[in-house]
């Protein structure tokens, strides 16, 4: 099953009343610009698009708890149950500091949606 175009999100979509797509499709315009209930909208570009952005956050130093719910459902809808360990932190740290990272981190993607880190063993060097 494909992520990004998942049959309970299309039964959803089609399940909804021409009254509720109407007042979904005004929101989606007044607020984005964007019509969510148009057959075209790509959701798969929104949620890599919300995924890249949560990534660019954590990368540069944001501690996964101090993420905001929808963007901590985000990447357990995408990444899985135990996305924080893909960055180096554990279960533990979606609720509170308990981890910090030893050292800056990095960003090596090996795959679209396969992201890891590196320790920068660079930082710990000093200059002499």
């Amino acid at each position: 099953m494909d992520l990004f175009n998942n049959p309970m999100i299309n039964r959803a979509r089609e399940a909804l009343s021409d009254e509720d797509k109407q007042r979904y499709s005004e929101l989606g315009k007044a607020m984005f610009s964007v019509d969510f209930t148009s057959d075209t909208y790509d959701l798969s570009t929104s949620m890599a698009n919300a995924v890249e952005y949560i990534q660019s956050a954590i990368f540069s130093g944001q501690h996964p708890s101090t993420l905001e719910q929808h963007e901590k459902d985000i990447m357990t809808e995408i990444q899985g149950e135990n996305w924080v360990e893909r960055y180096g932190y554990t279960s533990e740290d979606i609720d509170s500091i308990v981890t910090i990272p030893p050292a800056p981190i990095t960003y090596s993607a090996k795959t679209e949606d396969s992201a890891t880190i590196e320790e920068n063993s660079s930082a710990d060097e000093t200059k002499e």
